[in-house]
């Protein structure tokens, strides 16, 4: 997805809005207006608030899981249990970091 692509502008809003006024008390206006997108082009990506979200955390659960396969595969090979989990935890703790917005959504609406 581009940075100009619709439905990347409104996921970006829609977690900046959850993250300002939290889940239940933001709109779909209060995306629409952050992502500055036309009423049709949300509605076009995304028929409902509860869409957008699941549409947010599926991105999220995506990023995490690309992540950790990659930290996992380093270690693969070498086959030691501990240096593995440590990958893991390494992994997680850095993805938090890098991500807080999105792993304090997803643990919200987890």
């Amino acid at each position: 997805m581009s940075e100009r692509d619709p439905k990347r502008l409104i996921l970006d809003a829609a977690l900046s809005t959850f993250v300002a006024l939290g889940f239940e008390q933001a709109t779909t206006g209060h995306i629409r207006a952050r992502a500055g997108v036309s009423n049709g082009a949300l509605f076009h990506h995304f028929p409902t608030k509860d869409a957008i979200a699941e549409a947010l955390y599926l991105r999220g659960i995506a990023s995490y899981q690309e992540g950790l396969l990659r930290a996992l595969e380093r270690h693969r090979r070498g086959g030691a249990a501990r240096a593995t989990i440590g990958a893991a935890v390494r992994h997680h703790l850095a993805w938090v970091e890098a991500n807080r917005d999105l792993a304090w959504f997803m643990y919200e609406r987890g």
